[in-house]
């Protein structure tokens, strides 16, 4: 696989998958970005962290075909340094070359035979649920508000009245919660 792409189109499709990438996985291929040419002339970026997945499509010069899957974080960093021109990417069997300008690097690619199978998503597809169901589910899965805790003295006023310790309630605290 080989093409070439200017470096803020590709800095901006890794910010975004990389959103999706495990960063604490037992599983090497998840902190990986698969990379894939199409024949319409677009690449397809691509990462999981098995719960949530991200595509990106962006356009670029394809000058031969193909799929690889580089260490995601690694890969970002290399191209947030790269000077700003045209970046050069050339994959072989296990090694991703990154060229721009007078600078290289090369890296170890994963088996993007490995890389988990992106869930395909009918776009047509709906769902119908009644509206009180729906709300059920949302009160059901929201978060619940857990009530302050508030030092309180023997009168019942909070010990700091307007952000000042208020002298008169001072004399006997109540542990909290009390009251």
């Amino acid at each position: 696989m080989k093409f070439n792409i200017a470096k803020d189109d590709l800095l901006s499709a890794l910010t975004n998958v990389s959103k999706g990438m495990s960063s604490r996985s037992t599983l090497p291929i998840l902190s990986g970005i698969l990379i894939e040419t199409t024949d319409e002339g677009t690449l397809v970026f691509q990462t999981t962290d098995l719960e949530i997945s991200i595509r990106h499509t962006i356009s670029a010069d394809i000058v031969e075909g193909g799929r690889c899957v580089v260490p995601g974080k690694l890969f970002a960093d290399i191209v947030k340094n790269l000077p700003d021109a045209a970046i050069s990417v050339t994959s072989q069997t296990e090694q991703t070359l990154i060229s721009c300008l007078d600078t290289s690097f090369t890296l170890s690619s994963l088996n993007p035979a490995d890389f988990p199978y992106f869930p395909e998503v009918d776009a047509n597809t709906t769902i119908k649920l009644p509206t009180k169901q729906l709300a059920d589910a949302v009160k059901k899965g929201g978060a619940r508000r857990v009530p302050r805790r508030v030092a309180r003295s023997a009168h019942g006023h909070p010990v700091f009245c307007r952000g000042r310790k208020c002298p008169p309630c001072l004399d006997r605290l109540l542990p909290f919660g009390s009251r």
